[in-house]
């Protein structure tokens, strides 16, 4: 019984564009893009072309009885600086071109927005940790830690308590008792870092908004999607807690080190072309759960038969979709064939879900590397103004045509 090539999908040639660049959603991955396109073209041309002339020769001078013998030659001076200025024509193009390119990526004209949304994400062995700056676009101090020489012991959040030795603080121990306090201090109250004497790191200094007073706490920054506004550019702050890790967008042509002890900063835009959060049939998202796609619903008011809810009273509110009185799908959770069953069984013909992106690190930072895995997901306006969204993110501020100008041309200018 024959079979198409197209059809052993086990096999790793079967599918093209697992052989190519995933596909680009960044502003800056265009230009990066042109860049890899023209090397790879060139380089391949030249390949083909070397390997052709190899060829050629190898069967024009092949060893004859009657072929009169090689001569030696000192050498052709234009031939010669012909093969070394067309090189050095090609890689003083590639440098310029690189260098503006690389501008536009790391010191982007949204540096200077200070509407930016910012976002600090700090990895650690072996997960993401992913922190807004909520509406006030504040996100304060991290990363700092109590040492054994502090006089004074660390701040402890209201409504938790620990137990502290009965000193004024680890410098008044032995070291390893010290050690051990901060140690216990840091796992279960502060292990991300968090200066809880900067108001900066509160999202909710009012303590009215219950959604957003948890949107930094480190239970749910763990492992959370990183959630990427599309057509607006955003500030991204890297840091480490343990050691060096790779933050890698390959759908967004980012990638930088995270450092310990280092901020690092990269701005990203997801372009219009991005597939947002759509209404799918069950059909569609069947087909895309068994091609094995991470789908992740976006239940809001737009999807049908969803209900704002909340379980108990000062408690965060959030669209929900449910079975028998049972909630079975809300805002974040990937479609599974148990999800379009559920669905199915209620009623619901449709259900709004995005289409998700890698977040991996580059690093082999230890056994448990590929754990490292995160998500990505793009999202509009609407859909960022619906909970639990509405928090992650400072209220958009359209520039005027004055105002945008300057930005334009000083990008166009790198």
């Amino acid at each position: 019984m024959l079979c198409t090539l197209a059809q052993l999908s086990p096999l790793p040639f079967a599918n093209w564009s697992d052989w190519w660049l995933n596909v680009n959603y960044a502003e800056h991955g265009k230009s990066m893009d042109g860049v890899f396109y023209f090397v790879f073209w060139l380089t391949t041309f030249i390949l083909v072309a070397t390997q052709a002339v190899l060829i050629w020769f190898l069967i024009k001078y092949r060893f004859r009885a009657d072929r009169k013998k090689g001569i030696y030659s000192h050498g052709n001076t234009r031939l010669e600086m012909t093969w070394t200025i067309i090189p050095a024509i090609i890689l003083i193009v590639l440098a310029v071109w690189s260098r503006r390119v690389w501008d536009n990526y790391r010191y982007s004209a949204t540096a200077d927005d200070p509407n930016a949304p910012k976002i600090l994400v700090i990895g650690e062995q072996f997960q993401w940790n992913v922190l807004y700056g909520g509406p006030r676009n504040k996100l304060g101090r991290y990363l700092l830690y109590p040492k054994v020489t502090d006089l004074k012991w660390p701040t402890v959040p209201d409504g938790q308590t620990f137990n502290f030795p009965n000193v004024p603080g680890p410098a008044y121990l032995p070291e390893q008792q010290a050690l051990a306090a901060l140690d216990d201090y840091i796992s279960q109250i502060n292990p991300l870092g968090r200066d809880y004497d900067d108001p900066d790191t509160n999202p909710d200094p009012t303590g009215q908004d219950a959604a957003l007073a948890k949107l930094n706490d480190r239970n749910n920054a763990l492992g959370r999607v990183l959630v990427l506004p599309k057509n607006r550019a955003v500030e991204i702050q890297l840091g480490s807690r343990d050691v060096i890790h790779d933050f890698f967008l390959p759908n967004f042509r980012t990638k930088l080190d995270v450092v310990p002890g280092m901020r690092g900063k990269l701005y990203i835009t997801a372009d219009s072309d991005c597939p947002g959060p759509k209404l799918y049939t069950l059909v569609e998202l069947q087909q895309l759960v068994d091609r094995g796609k991470d789908v992740m619903a976006i239940v809001n008011k737009n999807t049908p038969g969803a209900e704002l809810y909340s379980t108990g009273r000062r408690r965060p509110k959030f669209w929900r979709l449910t079975k028998d009185g049972e909630t079975f799908l809300v805002n974040g959770t990937f479609i599974t064939a148990d999800v379009i069953k559920n669905a199915r069984a209620a009623g619901i013909s449709k259900i709004t879900a995005t289409m998700t992106y890698d977040l991996v690190c580059e690093e082999l930072c230890g056994i448990g590397h590929s754990k490292m895995q995160g998500k990505v997901i793009v999202l509009d306006d609407a859909t960022l103004k619906e909970p639990p969204y509405n928090n992650y993110f400072p209220p958009a501020v359209p520039a005027s045509p004055a105002e945008a100008r300057p930005a334009v041309l000083g990008a166009t200018q790198r």
